[in-house]
């Protein structure tokens, strides 16, 4: 790990980078050297794999991939090891409910446990993000992961801290993106990316709608990713027991939406007080 690193940018998994920020790694937009954080590293989870594996196998197999990713584009990762939500669940090693709480409330449906349409419908969007916000901060892996970042903070101090926003309520980007907003004041500077793929399903209000209810200081910065998108999807298709075409065309059609007639990644960042 280089000496000084001056951005830590935090995955929940290990194709969230790529697949949010792939562009905007290939521009001078964030301060190097650079230092991704893969936080739920250990996964059964395998959408296309090229022959039946194991847990252990899957994970390396998708280890080796965003590996590929990172030495393509001379950055340093750091993988935490922590299992996925859906390995977690099946170990049953979840001793606090989040994951059941966000696939109750219309978030990936890890469980078989879902509102009826009729009660979570009635449930305001307003409610339902602060409230799995708060039951973030009280999951097991909330305390591990913040304490990891602070220290790593502490050692780098003019640090920006990169996080995702939280789309698409997955318990595993909510419990990264809730500890980055706790350490907000420890880092030089804080950035919110939006999470794909998740993303591609929301209108832009929406999102919007989101990052106000995260955090009210929130405002938008697009990053011109234009000349560079293809490349992005280039480097995407190393993914390859995650992502398939349709996916890429999704991220294509996504960075078209946010700035018609170009392309960009948005990032969101805390206005500063006056």
């Amino acid at each position: 790990m280089p000496e000084d690193i001056r951005t830590i940018i935090i995955s929940p998994h290990l194709d969230d980078v790529a697949l949010s920020l792939g562009g905007a790694l290939l521009t001078e937009f964030f301060a190097k050297p650079i230092l991704v954080i893969n936080v739920f590293t250990e996964s059964r989870h395998a959408r296309f794999p090229s022959r039946p594996l194991d847990e252990p196998g899957i994970t390396r197999m998708r280890s080796a991939e965003d590996d590929l990713f990172f030495s393509r584009l001379k950055v340093c990762k750091l993988d935490l090891g922590l299992p996925d939500a859906q390995l977690s669940l099946s170990r049953h090693q979840h001793t606090f409910p989040l994951i059941r709480l966000s696939s109750a409330l219309g978030g990936h449906p890890f469980t078989a446990f879902r509102l009826p349409p009729q009660i979570e419908s009635k449930i305001p969007r307003t409610a339902k993000l602060p409230f799995l916000l708060k039951a973030a901060r009280v999951d097991t892996d909330f305390s591990l992961l913040r304490g990891k970042l602070l220290s790593l903070i502490g050692r780098f101090p003019r640090t920006t801290l990169v996080s995702p926003l939280g789309l698409g309520i997955h318990p595993d980007h909510l419990v990264v993106a809730e500890v980055c907003r706790s350490l907000e004041s420890n880092a030089a500077r804080t950035y919110y990316y939006e999470d794909l793929p998740y993303a591609a399903g929301y209108p832009l209000r929406r999102i919007a709608w989101h990052a106000r209810v995260f955090n009210a200081r929130l405002e938008p910065v697009p990053v011109d990713i234009e000349g560079l998108l293809e490349r992005k999807i280039e480097n995407l298709m190393i993914y390859r027991s995650q992502l398939r075409r349709r996916r890429m065309d999704q991220v294509r059609a996504y960075a078209q939406r946010v700035s018609p007639g170009s392309a960009c990644e948005r990032l969101w960042r805390p206005r500063l007080r006056p």
